[in-house]
């Protein structure tokens, strides 16, 4: 499947687009999913996928598998001849495109902002740390099991995978594809090298593992007559394909700058929303077009298409009841509405509600039919709002900042990492000034559980230099 759509050009001015950037980039939202690295996840359905290594699989010498033998197996169709979820396999609902945290049950792992090592948490021991088997370990260098340079983490059929450099030997290719998979017990041992990845993963892209294949997208840059200009791209490639097959499932010739995209992938579906602003007198308008792609059989509709005059922008896209979702808010926080859409070729419905505006309010859809909302920040924490489907309120309070971040604080940055109905896991991280004239970064990572007697409990905390 090969698809090229042509898109209007539309123009933004650049102190706008920076006005507009800066409003959404109070709050990220990402979710990811996770196992065990104490005991090794079972999955309850037969795997898709014979794994071997090409070696025993031992690092001990924090030297890297050239590449792994990743079988298909002849039931791996059965994947797409199902609309049901495949925890194993399946990208969750709610995820965007900074996935870098990934959790089962028992255990969060998390690959932090500004650092290259992949840490975890064990909810059943408290214990955390960083993920690595490696005897005698020092966690400090590239051979360590647990370094992680690249900016993504997914987890998928019992293991751990991230991205990294390429170990392509062809200079040329490494030039112009940069980026490899990577895979890891979920024990921290048997690092080995998966696969080159040939689709664009600078900046803020799109990553996700769903049902055998590797997602990617991203808005890439170009120069053209000494301009800059974008295209938005999306392409997958088999996962374990050592030949290189990139299959480009959309790809537009939009040039305008301001452009962007949100993306959900559920069942055999991958749902696109492209984003386009314009300014004209003052006035805020955004133009979307939501499409579904048949990642079974190939091919795409149009579910949407509009402009929007009314100064709102789309800040997130999900799935709930196979309909895609998405939320409009004000990026400028000065007007309360919150718009939340639910979508099909058939039917379209919204709800608007500024009964839950928190000020300084960010909103997205976030999966299992709610929608999340961080607000102003105290000397103690954040505002939270949690809302359902119809823009009613479940749950309201703060997420409470650590001592450490109370005491210390001058810079801090806020990311919801995922949240469904019953609880949401919230990021934290502040610049912590020493003596030495050099700052520190510190992490906090809190989860507030709304069915439970212990609601709030700060997972990680931890500091990189």
């Amino acid at each position: 499947m090969h698809i090229i759509l042509f898109c209007q050009r539309r123009s933004m001015d650049k102190t706008t687009l920076r006005r507009y950037r800066k409003g959404f980039a109070a709050i990220i939202l990402v979710c990811l999913l996770i196992s065990s690295c104490v005991t090794e996840a079972v999955s309850s359905e037969e795997p898709y996928y014979d794994i071997d290594s090409t070696t025993d699989g031992s690092l001990s010498n924090g030297s890297i598998i050239e590449n792994s033998a990743i079988k298909e197996d002849s039931n791996v169709e059965q994947l797409f001849q199902s609309e049901e979820f495949f925890p194993e396999y399946d990208m969750p609902v709610g995820y965007t495109r900074l996935a870098r945290l990934a959790e089962n049950n028992t255990v969060l792992y998390l690959l932090p902002l500004k650092d290259r090592y992949i840490r975890f948490f064990d909810r059943e021991t408290s214990t955390e740390g960083i993920l690595c088997g490696k005897p005698e370990c020092t966690h400090d260098l590239e051979t360590c099991n647990a370094f992680a340079p690249g900016a993504f983490l997914s987890y998928y059929n019992g293991y751990i995978y991230f991205t990294g450099a390429s170990q392509n030997q062809d200079m040329a290719f490494i030039q112009k594809y940069p980026n490899g998979l990577y895979r890891m017990s979920l024990q921290g041992t048997d690092r080995i090298y998966i696969q080159d990845l040939m689709g664009d993963l600078n900046g803020n892209a799109f990553f996700a593992i769903h049902r055998g294949y590797v997602y990617m997208g991203n808005r890439i840059e170009i120069i053209e007559s000494g301009k800059y200009k974008y295209k938005i791209q999306f392409t997958r490639q088999k996962l374990g394909d050592t030949e290189n097959n990139l299959e480009i499932i959309f790809e537009d010739d939009s040039t305008e700058e301001g452009s962007d995209f949100l993306c959900q992938l559920a069942g055999n579906h991958m749902y696109l929303l492209i984003k386009r602003y314009t300014v004209s007198d003052h006035i805020n308008f955004e133009h979307i077009n939501l499409y579904d792609f048949d990642l079974r059989n190939g091919g795409e509709r149009s579910i949407w298409e509009e402009r929007f005059e009314d100064g709102l922008f789309v800040t997130g896209l999900g799935v709930y009841e196979n309909k895609p979702v998405f939320v409009r808010v004000d990026p400028y926080y000065v007007k309360d509405d919150i718009i939340i859409y639910s979508v099909s070729e058939e039917e379209r419905s919204f709800v608007q509600t500024g009964e839950a505006h928190l000020g300084q309010t960010y909103y997205s859809y976030v999966g299992d039919g709610v929608v999340m909302g961080m607000g102003n920040k105290s000397d103690t924490g954040r505002d939270y709002v949690v809302l359902d489907i119809q823009g009613s309120i479940l749950y309201q309070g703060e997420v409470p900042f650590s001592q450490t971040i109370q005491e210390n604080n001058k810079y801090f940055g806020t990311m919801v990492l995922t949240a469904s109905s019953d609880r949401f896991l919230v990021y934290y991280n502040a610049d912590i000034p020493r003596d030495s004239g050099r700052s520190e970064t510190y992490y906090q990572v809190t989860e507030l559980r709304f069915n439970e007697s212990e609601q709030i409990r700060n997972l990680m905390e931890y500091v990189v230099d």
